[in-house]
């Protein structure tokens, strides 16, 4: 095995598994999971490329696996794997491309922003892309976190190809469209509302969601 313990570079489809996450090419495969327990958090930080074709690079490990003789006992088998401490994507399409265009006060303490704003669905399964409809200062709440939701308004914005966007109303409220697999959209002028005094750099997030 003459690429273990080498730093190497493999491309493919990258999906859940038993051990953690697998990238799967020419019927074969190599495992990413933590080796330290304490690194098991970081293995979320793969989830947004589930089912995405990607690059990852890391030192190639292997693993003997291991045998049960118990039927209530699960066996390991052999295989090669990344160390998720170890491992990193390469380049991949990002997901969403948020791009400032225009900021217009209304009345205080109100702004409105507009974003061009690309969306891509990389991925073999549609997917939910969800984007904040109100920013509200300094405050950190990620989407659905907090709050309610009471009206849903459902429109479909001019131009080339067809998209629905879901306007979900409430303390609560976001924006939400479904990519079908392999699915990319550019949005214009994407209004965002602020509510406070817009700071020089913004966080925005957007969540991505198979249901």
């Amino acid at each position: 095995m003459p690429k273990v313990g080498r730093k190497i570079t493999v491309g493919g489809i990258l999906s859940s598994a038993k051990l953690g996450w697998i990238v799967r090419f020419d019927n074969w495969g190599v495992y990413i999971y933590a080796v330290q327990t304490n690194e098991a958090s970081k293995m979320n930080a793969f989830a947004p490329f589930e089912g995405q074709t990607i690059k990852i690079s890391g030192t190639l490990r292997h693993s003997a696996g291991s045998g049960s003789t118990r039927s209530d006992e699960a066996s390991l088998p052999e295989h090669f794997y990344f160390d998720l401490a170890d491992a990193q994507v390469i380049n991949p399409r990002p997901a969403a491309e948020i791009e400032f265009r225009e900021m217009r006060l209304r009345k205080p303490p109100l702004a409105e922003l507009y974003f061009d704003i690309r969306l891509r669905n990389d991925g073999a399964a549609a997917r939910w892309f969800l984007l904040p409809s109100n920013l509200l200062g300094s405050a950190t709440t990620s989407i659905g976190e907090k709050g309610g939701v009471d009206t849903l308004e459902v429109f479909a914005p001019r131009g080339r190809g067809r998209v629905i966007i879901g306007h979900f109303l409430g303390t609560g409220g976001f924006q939400a469209l479904r990519l079908p697999p392999h699915a990319e959209v550019r949005l214009r002028r994407f209004p965002i509302s602020y509510w406070g005094e817009p700071p020089a750099h913004l966080r925005i997030e957007v969540a991505i969601a198979k249901t």
